[in-house]
């Protein structure tokens, strides 16, 4: 968790809160806000928490809890829409719109509400943000039980907390800088600030004018995005994480992990082992042939590893190095497979075989873990198949439904075969440049052979999405044909009374029936049996069901 001290002149833009930024929290994330303010003869924790649901609308619910220094106390409630109409850049300004309600309970019950337009701008190549608000604050009818709602309170602030969940990738500034690295920490961006207010048929409009400092890049870092350093303690593993080169150049390192590496530390990378230090984002459109190399005494792998097992999750580029003993992993996402080879090798017997075992053990894991996704999806068409087969029925929302899920599990499929045979290369590579032992080599070709066997799996996954796409579309054939069968047996059955009208309908001189009274019952009866004669017949035979 990450504290950021600020400390504030008092400030009122509109908003019950200090000169705020024009930016939301990302979609389908959230995050939560907190301060610790000290006042004239009290102080007060605010908590302010914060989603967006999944489009441009941030959602904050949240309080306050003052105490005074008679022991005196009161609360305060927030509800907030905030909404973004451009982000801030070094170019332009960004621009936000916040609309929200504040229940003062101070004695009395005050309900005011307040709206202010923010306006943000990067200084400083993104180390700075100039903040501007004009606001807008309606101070609401009180409810008078004892010693009344009280005057708006000054505060300077003490110190600032935050903590963020995202789900997403970080995003990029301008100039390039990640801003917040996965689920992490972050200091707020509050900052020293003034405001005007004048108060005016109980309304108080002010302006406010604040400035930000963001702390570097490193200080909103997770340890996973760091560099990793693993190095033989004794028969143990030890963990590090390295802050400078020299520590990269222990004769104890075995294994570095660079998850999201910033250019400095690529820059160590360089200097130290003298390797082709660049992102495996770079060398995604390489030739296959060209994807296992060796230079300079290094020996370079680019690979495919799965992301994960959901449904949505594909594949990251690895870059994997051997040089001098020491085992490189560049990637821009942290893997499932890397992250539980970190977690098992901490304080952990040191693997056999060195930086060269753990790269065979990096493989036979992405094996055992497509394995694991390979039986997601056979249950995922299990589930599917038990639904279309046993129960034979279906609307055509269910059967777009199906065949949406089925498309889904082709392409994870796809994928698993793909990264199978990428594995399957890497492996025969080191195999055949002999650059492993003896026991190294059986581990190859045990890894080896599970990919084959998962590879003839994949094969039979294909068939059997292939044998459900046709049974969906074979009940949606019978389906069709049902329609169109009740429309042949209604045009079949009003074809005898549709003669009988058609006889009787021909223009002749000498048709007994037209002159007697019964005539017209009589054909009418007659049209009425040859309906329901046909009827009857069909759906004796079961034509109709």
């Amino acid at each position: 968790m990450a504290m950021a001290l600020a400390w504030a002149l008092p400030v009122q833009a509109g908003r019950p809160l200090i000169t705020d930024d024009a930016g939301i929290v990302e979609a389908r994330a959230c995050h939560i806000e907190s301060w610790w303010q000290v006042e004239d003869g009290g102080h007060a924790f605010w908590a302010l928490p914060a989603c967006n649901p999944g489009g441009n609308l941030e959602i904050t619910l949240g309080g306050a809890r003052f105490e005074g220094g008679d022991g005196a106390t009161s609360d305060s409630r927030i509800l907030q829409f905030k909404t973004l109409f451009q982000p801030p850049t070094e170019a332009g300004w960004g621009r936000g719109l916040a609309l929200g309600i504040q229940r003062v309970d101070d004695g009395g019950v005050s309900r005011d509400a307040y709206a202010y337009l923010a306006a943000s701008r990067m200084l400083a190549g993104g180390d700075a943000l100039l903040h501007l608000n004009l606001g807008w604050l309606r101070r609401g009818a009180t409810d008078h039980l004892g010693r009344g709602a009280g005057a708006a309170r000054e505060r300077r602030g003490l110190a600032v907390r935050r903590v963020f969940r995202r789900k997403s990738r970080p995003r990029a500034l301008p100039d390039g800088r990640a801003r917040l690295a996965g689920a992490g920490t972050g200091a707020d961006r509050r900052h020293l600030g003034r405001a005007l207010r004048r108060r005016r048929a109980g309304d108080h409009v002010g302006a406010g004018v604040g400035v930000a400092a963001l702390p570097p890049l490193s200080f909103f870092r997770q340890e996973h995005d760091m560099l990793q350093l693993f190095l033989k303690d004794g028969a143990l593993t030890r963990h590090a994480t390295a802050t400078k080169p020299d520590e990269l150049r222990a004769p104890e390192v075995f294994w570095i992990d660079a998850v999201a590496p910033d250019e400095p530390e690529m820059a160590w990378l360089r200097e130290v082992f003298v390797i082709d230090a660049e992102a495996a984002e770079e060398d995604a459109d390489i030739e296959s042939s060209a994807r296992a190399y060796e230079e300079d005494g290094a020996l370079y792998l680019r690979s495919d590893f799965l992301c994960g097992r959901q449904q949505d999750c594909g594949v990251v580029p690895v870059k994997l190095i051997l040089k001098d003993e020491v085992l490189i992993s560049l990637h821009d996402e942290d893997l499932p497979i890397l992250r539980l080879l970190r977690l098992r090798l901490r304080n952990r017997p040191w693997p056999a075989g060195g930086a060269v075992g753990l790269l065979v053990e990096v493989y036979a894991r992405d094996v055992e873990y497509s394995a694991d996704a390979l039986e997601d999806i056979h249950a995922e068409l299990k589930d599917i198949g038990a639904r279309v087969l046993a129960e034979r029925r279906g609307t055509d929302e269910e059967a777009a439904e199906f065949i949406a899920r089925l498309a889904a599990q082709e392409e994870r499929n796809g994928t698993l075969r793909r990264n199978l045979m990428d594995s399957r290369r890497a492996l025969s590579y080191l195999a055949r440049e002999r650059k492993l032992d003896k026991e190294q080599t059986k581990i190859v070709q045990q890894v080896l052979r599970d990919i084959e066997s998962l590879h003839s799996h994949t094969a039979f996954i294909f068939d059997k999405i292939n044998f459900l796409m046709d049974a969906i579309v074979g009940f949606i054939n019978i389906n069709q044909n049902k329609v169109v069968k009740i429309f042949s047996v209604a045009a079949v059955a009003m074809l005898p009374p549709t003669l009988i009208a058609s006889i009787y309908g021909m223009n002749f001189e000498h048709m007994p029936e037209l002159s007697k009274t019964w005539g017209y019952p009589m054909s009418l009866a007659l049209m009425l049996v040859s309906v329901v004669v046909p009827f009857w017949y069909f759906r004796r035979k079961g034509w109709l069901k």
